[in-house]
């Protein structure tokens, strides 16, 4: 069954708030059984909306679903029990789409996400820098230092069968699409682009998620193109790791890391990346392995093949203090413009152990 949510009261042009319309058609597309809503070619205005189990939101070629300005038109904080926001970074736990624990969801389409990102964030660009490395154009916070700006645009929180497709995602407020907790996902053909300045404007964002495959995609952002995570604390399900993850055949770019591989205490492995290109980037391959002074999270069986990048601060990076393991790396083949070629740095005996990098050719520039 196909559903429109013009069919439901749903009004282009970008005046009227279309949030109810749209879940409307979801709501009636999951309780028939499952199916497609289609989004037509328009400007939607939305807050957030919530997909359910078998429905595919589908955003025909020319929509545009534009993230409300009001928080009000939000998630409350306690919608769901996984939820959270992080102050000390600047944004709440206000999202635009969610899918929570739900199983075959699917969100599609040539159309565009946009969340706003440009109402959210301050206007004066501050210089920055972490290391020479990260957000050398500047760096961009909340607007608002009380309310904040809203947290992850698209979250998939426990799902089973889950699909990313073909879309275009823009002026994310925060992470543009989380997955977290999920089972068979494929991410593929998604177009994401953020400000190099925007704070916490990850592309993806998979996290203690199993049975991953990224391809196609390109991204161009101000903070960790895709960050490869451990973090299981506010899941409902806590016996779970962050494995069987491929990604290839990606252009991605980002001010800070364009892979962040860590943080949380949950393992990291058997992670497969290859055929990368990087017009530019702080860090390339960042193993951030421990976070906030505390032992980090495992990683092991992690090999990436394959990449190329034009400008890059520090190809890779990996800090280990508090003996958190890091093994059965491989890093092959990768070239590229750099100001530092690699950064390692164990102070527990051990615990980085069969690192391994094969056919290095880089150049430096100042």
């Amino acid at each position: 069954m196909t559903y429109s949510i013009i069919d439901f009261g749903a009004a282009a042009g970008g005046e009227t708030l279309c949030t109810a319309a749209i879940q409307a058609a979801i709501d009636a597309c999951a309780a028939a059984g499952g199916g497609r809503v289609v989004v037509p070619a328009g400007l939607y205005r939305t807050g957030t909306i919530f997909l359910r189990s078998h429905v595919e939101l589908h955003l025909q070629h020319g929509a545009r679903l534009k993230a409300s300005t009001n928080l009000d038109d939000y998630n409350a904080d306690d919608a769901y029990p996984q939820n959270s926001g992080c102050a000390n970074e600047g944004w709440n736990a206000k999202h635009l789409i969610l899918a929570i624990e739900c199983e075959d969801v699917a969100l599609t389409g040539t159309g565009t996400i946009d969340g706003s990102g440009e109402t959210f964030f301050a206007d004066e660009v501050k210089p920055l820098r972490f290391g020479m490395y990260a957000w050398r154009k500047g760096f961009l916070r909340e607007r608002d230092t009380v309310n904040l700006r809203p947290g992850q645009m698209i979250c998939f929180i426990e799902c089973r069968g889950v699909t990313v497709r073909d879309l275009t995602l823009t002026a994310s407020p925060c992470w543009c699409c989380f997955f977290h907790g999920c089972d068979d996902v494929q991410a593929r053909g998604l177009r994401i682009f953020n400000p190099p300045y925007a704070a916490n404007t990850d592309g993806l964002d998979i996290d203690t998620c199993r049975r991953v495959t990224v391809s196609d995609c390109i991204i161009d952002t101000g903070d960790d193109a895709i960050a490869i995570r451990g973090s299981a604390r506010r899941l409902k399900d806590k016996n779970r790791c962050c494995e069987h993850i491929v990604i290839t055949n990606c252009v991605l770019s980002s001010a800070s890391s364009v892979f962040r591989i860590g943080v949380g205490t949950f393992p990291i492995r058997h992670v497969r990346v290859s055929n990368i290109t990087i017009p530019y980037g702080g860090i390339g391959v960042n193993f951030c392995v421990e976070w906030g002074g505390v032992t980090g999270t495992p990683v092991e069986d992690v090999h990436f093949d394959g990449v190329s990048a034009g400008e890059v601060g520090l190809m890779t990076e990996v800090y280990v203090a508090h003996g958190t393991p890091v093994r059965h790396v491989t890093l092959s083949h990768f070239s590229g413009n750099v100001l530092s070629a690699v950064k390692l740095l164990c102070k527990t005996p051990g615990a980085v152990s069969d690192f391994a990098l094969s056919d290095m050719d880089f150049k430096l520039h100042h």
